[in-house]
C-alpha cells in the first residue's frame, strides 16, 4: 500500500505542469541534517516525498505524505520564497502542487491537500534554502501485505555492520559506505563486521 502510494504521488508530481520548473523530484533521501541540506540546496528546486501517520477505519486507511519544497536563489531568501521570473519560488511550488493534487486521481486513491507548514531554523538559513512542506492525504482500502512480492524475497542469510567509534569520518563518507556497491576510495571504516547465518 505505502509503496505504491509513494510512487503514485511521484508519477504524479513529474507528470504536473510544476515539474518544468524543478531540478528534482525524489523520494526523501537518508542522511543528517547537514547531509540532508546539502543534498537540498544542489537539487533546489526540488519536492521530495515522504509517507506520514495514517489512520484505519473499518478496513479504509487515510494515510498522510508529505511533499516537502525546497527552494534556493542566489538573490537571497525573499527570492527563494517568492521567485524571481527565473528561478520558481517556494510559494509557488506550493501553491502550484496543492492546486495540482486537489482531487487529483491516481491508479490507487484520489489525492487532496490538507496543511502547509515552513522550515524555520539555522541549519536551513545557513545553507540558504527555503523549505515548507504540503500535506496531502489519500484515502485506500486496507489490502494487507502483497504476500505474492514477500514470497519472491531471499531468506535473510547475512548482516553487515561498518563501524566509526569516534566518529572520524564525515557524514558523507558514511552515505558512501552505504551505497551498494560500497564506495571506500576516500574513507573507510574503523571496523567491518559480516555475520552468516548456516544454511
Amino acid at each position: 500500500m505505502l509503496v505504491e502510494l509513494e510512487l503514485e504521488l511521484l508519477a504524479a508530481i513529474k507528470a504536473s505542469p510544476l515539474a518544468a520548473y524543478l531540478k528534482e523530484v525524489a523520494a526523501m533521501p537518508d542522511g543528517d541534517g547537514v547531509t540532508l541540506t546539502q543534498r537540498f540546496a544542489a537539487g533546489a528546486p526540488g519536492v521530495y516525498v515522504v509517507a506520514g501517520n495514517a489512520g484505519f477505519i473499518d478496513g479504509l486507511a487515510t494515510v498522510a505524505f508529505d511533499c516537502v519544497c525546497i527552494a534556493r536563489n542566489a538573490r537571497g531568501s525573499d527570492a527563494a520564497r517568492r521567485g524571481d521570473g527565473v528561478t520558481i519560488g517556494l510559494y509557488q511550488m506550493l501553491d502550484g502542487l496543492a492546486g495540482f493534487l486537489e482531487s487529483h486521481r491516481t491508479t490507487s486513491t484520489v489525492w487532496h491537500p490538507k496543511s502547509l507548514s515552513f522550515a524555520k531554523g539555522k541549519v536551513w538559513n545557513d545553507a540558504g534554502i527555503s523549505a515548507g512542506s504540503l500535506s496531502v492525504t489519500a484515502d485506500v482500502l486496507v489490502g494487507g501485505l502483497d504476500m505474492a512480492t514477500l514470497g519472491s524475497l531471499d531468506n535473510f542469510v547475512t548482516f553487515h555492520a561498518d563501524y566509526d567509534i569516534a566518529p572520524f569520518q564525515t557524514a558523507t563518507e558514511h552515505v558512501k559506505w552505504l551505497a551498494e556497491p560500497q564506495n571506500l576510495t576516500t574513507g573507510q571504516p574503523e571496523l567491518s563486521e559480516t555475520l552468516t547465518l548456516p544454511g
